[in-house]
């Protein structure tokens, strides 16, 4: 039986070139899986960076809701504390008064007077001490803090000459003290009002930075997600057409030489594993 001879169009290009396609062949011999490897670390890439971006906005939210906390909570508290306790010193101050010119015991509403002035330093002074000494930021609250200091100090200094006056028995002597103390008392809450007003307008700002970074960093996870979505199917279906395609093709080929024609080709000259199974044998 004489031995069928099939010609191959290409045979020369592969007789020239066979030594340097097997040798790129042996390099790239899973170019196929490093597609498919190239695909999972595409995904793996995009759900890392939702993954850091997620965790690094977390992060700036966290420190910002601590803010929040801060400005918007503890730091009107304790103005609020102060306010309350100058509120109740300067009541106390005028009880003082009312009792020496009614010629009643004193004792008890100075005792009383004195604890309520000395509640309203606490707070006072650590809310002040809260204060950045430079910022431009905290420069309307130290500003109202320092004016609330003066005026106490002012309020303090009618405080004990009443309490001379008191002691003396001069009644007048007391009472123009607690007249000449009203206004820098009246003050001093003012400025307490003021500092409450600026640190909630702080943290309301505070609060709407906070929403805005969470608006974003949603949209920016969505959109990283989807653009890794969109980025995997598309290399998804590169890679499946690549295989498929020549695959098909070499049915058809091998169809084709199962009826007896030896003259198909695949067509495919790619130096992955389908190129290296599509090169036609010289003889069949």
């Amino acid at each position: 039986m004489t031995a069928v001879t099939a010609t191959d169009p290409n045979a020369g290009f592969h007789a020239q070139s066979g030594g340097r396609r097997r040798g790129l062949a042996r390099v790239a011999d899973l170019r196929i899986g490093v597609r498919l490897a190239a695909l999972g670390a595409v995904l793996c890439a995009v759900l890392l960076g939702v993954g850091i971006y997620t965790i690094s906005a977390l992060g700036t939210v966290s420190g910002q809701a601590q803010s929040i906390n801060t400005n918007g909570i503890v730091h009107p508290n304790n103005l609020h504390l102060a306010r309350s306790s100058m509120l109740e010193a300067r009541m106390d101050f005028v009880k003082v008064v009312v009792a020496a010119d009614e010629h009643k015991d004193t004792a008890a509403a100075i005792a009383t007077l004195q604890q309520a002035d000395q509640s309203v330093d606490q707070p006072f002074n650590e809310y002040r001490s809260t204060l950045d000494p430079v910022s431009s930021t905290d420069a309307s609250k130290r500003a109202a803090m320092t004016d609330a200091a003066n005026n106490l100090a002012a309020w303090r200094n009618q405080k004990d000459i009443m309490l001379a006056s008191v002691a003396k028995g001069n009644g007048a002597g007391a009472y123009a003290a607690m007249v000449a103390a009203a206004p820098y008392g009246a003050k001093v809450g003012a400025d307490l009002d003021a500092a409450v007003a600026s640190e909630n307008a702080e943290a309301k700002g505070t609060a709407a930075h906070v929403q805005s970074i969470s608006n974003s960093t949603r949209t920016m996870a969505i959109g990283l997600l989807v653009g890794g979505v969109v980025l995997a199917a598309a290399l998804i279906v590169l890679t499946t057409l690549g295989i498929t395609r020549p695959l098909r093709k070499a049915v058809t080929v091998l169809d084709a030489v199962g009826d007896g024609d030896f003259t198909g080709r695949i067509g495919v000259d790619s130096k992955d594993e389908i190129g290296q199974m599509s090169e036609p044998p010289l003889e069949s």
